[in-house]
Parts: C-alpha cells; structure tokens; sequence
C-alpha cells in the first residue's frame, strides 16, 4: 500500500524527476540536491512528499515533471505499511527510520524522517514527516 494521506493540509507541486529512474505509486521521494525528485531511501532524514502514482517505470528516461503531494503543516498524517520491524501501541510517539520508499523501519532509529502518531497493526500504521518547504 505504501503512504497513504489520511489527514491534514497538503498542496500538489510538480518538479521533474530524475530520468531512468523507477518511482512506485505512494512512494516517498526527496530533492537529489539537481532539482529533481527520487525515491527515498533507508538512509534519509528528509522527505519532501508523496509520489501518487502511477508506478514510473526505470525505462522512461525523461526529466519529466510529476505531481508531488507535498505537506503544509506538521500534523499531516499518512497511512504507511511497516516493512521491517513491528509496530506496537508504545510506538506512537517514536520516531523511525524509512525501509525504503515505500514504507517505515519500526526497528531503525538513526535517521528519524518519520513519527508515529497511531498504531494500526503490527505492520502498519500512521505517520507523520516534516514539511521541507
């Protein structure tokens, strides 16, 4: 499922994306520090927002922009899967680190782009990130 808004102010942006690049549907994505927009990965701190799809495919070798759903306030929340680790009611409040673009490492802490503010189930739950703009 990766992240899903659930709640809170977001604005629609378009920025080009990095070319020959694969971006799933729901994924996480940041700056490359070009202008253009990849996936997160395990070892981010930052995201800039959610990459709504549909899935862009490492064959399309353009810098073509896409609409990135970017928040405006600290409390949006998004519904993520838990890819590593399991989350537990004593996680809301903790900070984690991403498994990758598409979901939170309950067990990584070095990092911390995400809190969590709701237990769903052992696998998945609600988050939130800082807005970067």
């Amino acid at each position: 499922m990766a992240a899903i808004k659930r709640d809170g102010k977001t604005k629609d942006m378009w920025f080009p994306k990095v070319a020959s690049t694969a971006i799933s549907a729901n994924s996480f994505v940041k700056f490359d520090g070009s202008g253009h927009v990849t996936p997160c990965v395990s070892t981010d701190a930052t995201i800039l927002g959610v990459y709504e799809g549909p899935a862009i495919a490492s064959s399309d070798a353009t810098n073509s922009l896409i609409k990135i759903t970017v928040p405006i306030e600290r409390a949006v929340e998004w519904t993520v899967d838990v890819e590593a680790g399991t989350l537990t009611a004593a996680s809301v409040g903790v900070t984690f680190d991403l498994q990758d673009a598409t979901g939170v490492n309950q067990g990584g802490t070095s990092h911390n782009p995400v809190t969590c503010t709701a237990f769903l189930s052992a696998s998945k739950g609600v988050f939130t990130f800082a807005p970067v703009l």
